[in-house]
């Protein structure tokens, strides 16, 4: 058991929805600047005394970039299993298409 208390600085970079590394699913996440490591994933993430998320992921590629779980989505998952009931998170059903490639922009008359 360590004695050992880690403190990362970092700054929210945005709020949006991203894509659970280990679920799979889609929900609202917080994009920070902070280094996040495997050891810190599960621990709180503070915006002066409160608590506002909890440290989930990092991306591999890029430094210093983590993912947390902002506290409403943790409510709606806690409130879900203590009444014994799947979480369920809903969803738009929306899918985005990027048209970065200059044939489907003009396919879609968007040249």
């Amino acid at each position: 058991q360590s004695t050992w208390v880690s403190i990362t600085d970092g700054v929210v970079s945005r709020i949006e929805l991203q894509t659970y590394t280990h679920s799979g699913t889609e929900s609202l996440s917080i994009t920070v600047d902070a280094a996040l490591n495997p050891g810190n994933s599960g621990g709180p993430a503070f915006l002066g005394a409160q608590v506002i998320g909890i440290a989930m992921q990092i991306i591999e590629d890029a430094q210093s970039i983590g993912m947390l779980v902002p506290c409403n989505v943790v409510a709606l998952f806690l409130e879900c299993v203590a009444q014994g009931r799947a979480p369920a998170f809903p969803s738009f059903g929306i899918v985005e298409q990027l048209l970065e490639v200059p044939a489907l922009r003009r396919a879609k008359s968007m040249a």
